[in-house]
């Protein structure tokens, strides 16, 4: 992983992850959401982040493109921005408000949103799929970090996060935000329990292969 006291996960290209919201008594899709994404890329092919579908049967939401751009490029609208760089971490934010989306990389805004793609970001209230696409846009991703918050975090907040503290040393973002409690989060260091849910046992996060009902 990126630092001593955070391992990371080898997710294969066969490999998606179900994320289950369990013990849940919402009807409604959730239309205000943030995830974060710790990540580590070693080559440039899209490589999908979030698939609300759970059908799976039409394109992921968010990527990173060819280009190590983060963003989705549907119907002219919002495209991509920001540059990932191979074999270096970087923290990846996409937040949700009102169904309009924003991505944001190391703590700085990248792709704006413009619109909410007649609903297409808002998530079911049983779940989504992380590191999916219907037609397999994905690469081998290693993942050190995922957190989860059922509202969308604001910009500052975003920046608040900043990036990866890879070489250990006390980061000062220029104005700090008080952050709400997150919802999930998965740190992959419980060798026993590897998806725990550090946070609460009602987001599951459940490693599937592809095209499979049973856990990888």
């Amino acid at each position: 992983g990126p630092t001593s006291e955070n391992k990371a996960i080898h997710l294969p290209i066969e490999t998606m992850l179900n994320l289950k919201f369990e013990n849940s008594a919402a009807t409604d899709k959730k239309k205000n959401y943030t995830f974060m994404f710790d990540i580590r890329e070693s080559s440039y092919r899209f490589e999908a982040l979030l698939q609300p579908n759970l059908l799976n049967n039409s394109d992921a939401m968010f990527f990173i493109n060819e280009k190590g751009q983060i963003g989705h490029y549907a119907n002219n609208n919002w495209g991509y921005g920001g540059k990932i760089e191979l074999n270096k971490w970087h923290r990846v934010v996409i937040t949700v408000k009102n169904s309009i989306p924003n991505a944001y990389l190391d703590g700085v805004l990248v792709t704006p949103g413009k619109n909410a793609f007649n609903g297409a970001w808002e998530l079911d209230p049983t779940g989504c799929y992380l590191f999916a696409d219907n037609d397999g846009e994905r690469l081998v991703a290693e993942v050190a970090e995922i957190r989860y918050w059922e509202e969308a975090l604001t910009k500052a907040q975003v920046a608040t996060l900043g990036k990866i503290n890879v070489d250990e040393t006390p980061q000062e973002p220029e104005d700090p935000q008080e952050m709400p409690a997150r919802d999930a989060e998965w740190k992959f260091n419980n060798t026993e329990d590897l998806y725990a849910n550090t946070v609460s046992d009602d987001i599951k996060l459940i490693p599937y292969k592809v095209g499979a009902n049973k856990t990888a």
